[in-house]
Parts: C-alpha cells; structure tokens; sequence
C-alpha cells in the first residue's frame, strides 16, 4: 500500500472514531436530559463533552473531500 493510502484509511478512521464517540456522547446525554433534575452539574459537564465531541467531528467532515 502506498504512504497516500495510508493516510486515507487512517482519517476514515479517526472519522469513524469521531462519529462513534460523538454518538455516544449524544446517547448519554439525551439519558441525562430525561433525569429529574436534568440542570446538575453532571448534567451540564454530559452536554458539553457531547458539545465537544460533535464539534470535533463536524470540523473533520468538513474537512473531507
């Protein structure tokens, strides 16, 4: 395999990777939004790693060709 090759499969799987993590992330969260009391600081500290996890994989789709 060629070194282009390469790194291809590599992004595509940090793609995948980031869709993974960002789903999960999403899954939790929307578990921690359906608690009684969904504006605890657990809550909160859930929706921004969802945030960031999205953001993450947002910036690399966009950055596919």
């Amino acid at each position: 395999m060629s070194q282009s090759m390469f790194s291809e499969q590599a992004r595509q799987d940090r793609i995948i990777s980031g869709y993974l993590r960002a789903r999960d992330a999403l899954d939790t969260a929307a578990r921690a939004i359906k608690a009684p009391l969904p504006h605890n600081p657990g809550t909160i500290r859930v929706l921004k790693k969802a945030q960031a996890e999205l953001s993450w994989y947002l910036t690399e789709l966009e950055k596919s060709p």
